[in-house]
């Protein structure tokens, strides 16, 4: 029999689009699915929605719940979950129908503890998937590297084993980054991840969804699990040249964060974030770099204005 899957599915304010959601989870490919809906206080229809979907099909829990954001709401069906393998589902979004299969297929035949896949993005709708390509880490350094660099960190692209989770919940006092974190404290305890290129989960990029309201507390978290990142016992062992790139990837993302929402023009944007790509640069120019992401670092850190004005006007 195949191997338990606990999908959790944090819900607020996401009437229009939960519907879409659930069918596409519960009519997966992939036979053993425990679908934990989380009803995060949300003033709208969502909440009876869920206990409807509770109602029509068994394998769906519902969980109510006081407001308290999306990683409140992971951890408590994380906190319910019974499956030996977890994956994560935002209610906006809509998934594959053979997506799970693929991962647990992928998780099991090398016994991995994270097993990932693409994604396609509704603001970019002329995408298209990959040819399924995938690739295998069994290296520990490689593996806590790969979380580590903040690219791939949306928990909802894969699977879990319960057993990697443990005890380990998301921080509920961060508004961003939070994926990030719970994926790095996760991969300390992944000995095997494998990810497939082939695009399996649909991703809603609502212009007011929370990554598009950018303000400086969301880049004063990400920029402090950098640095927490950074200064573990596992992210000094990654040697000075990853940890160089790693910093100054994430600062450059904040920086073009901040000039799409605008928020770059503020005072806090140089002392928070320019600043500190200044501080990053030197051990960055060492790093091995390509001499293309180099230019735009010194740019970044000595000529803002020349980057962000042209930009800001396409």
């Amino acid at each position: 029999m195949d191997k338990l899957l606990s999908i959790i599915v944090p819900v607020y304010k996401a009437e229009k689009h939960l519907d879409r959601c659930v069918e596409s989870i519960l009519s997966q490919t992939y036979g053993n699915i425990e679908l934990v809906l989380v009803d995060d206080g949300s003033p709208d229809a969502s909440p009876a929605m869920c206990d409807s979907w509770a109602k029509r099909d068994w394998r769906v829990r519902v969980i109510h719940k006081k407001n308290n954001g999306a990683s409140s709401a992971r951890n408590a069906g994380l906190d319910m979950a019974s499956g030996e393998y977890i994956g994560f589902v935002d209610a906006d979004d809509f998934v594959e129908p053979d997506m799970y299969e693929t991962l647990m297929k992928n998780a099991l035949e090398n016994n991995a503890d994270r097993s990932g896949c693409g994604y396609f993005d509704s603001s970019r709708p002329d995408e298209i998937s990959a040819d399924g390509k995938i690739t295998v880490l069994s290296d520990k350094n490689s593996i806590i590297a790969y979380s580590a660099c903040g690219k791939h960190n949306n928990v909802w692209r894969s699977v879990y084993s319960k057993k990697a989770i443990g005890k380990i919940r998301f921080d509920e006092s961060l508004v961003i980054a939070e994926d990030w974190l719970f994926n790095y404290e996760v991969s300390k305890n992944v000995s095997v991840q494998a990810d497939t290129d082939k695009r399996l989960y649909h991703y809603e990029s609502a212009p007011d969804s929370l990554m598009s309201r950018l303000n400086d507390k969301k880049i004063i978290d990400r920029i402090s699990v950098l640095k927490y990142i950074c200064g573990s016992e596992c992210g000094k062992s990654l040697g000075r040249k990853e940890t160089a790139d790693i910093r100054m990837r994430v600062l450059m993302f904040c920086a073009e964060e901040s000039l799409h929402s605008g928020i770059d023009r503020e005072p806090w944007f140089k002392r928070e974030v320019i600043k500190k790509i200044r501080g990053a640069l030197a051990a960055f120019l060492g790093c091995g770099a390509s001499a293309k992401r180099k230019i735009k670092a010194i740019i970044f850190a000595f000529a803002w204005p020349l980057y962000s004005a042209p930009a800001r006007r396409k």
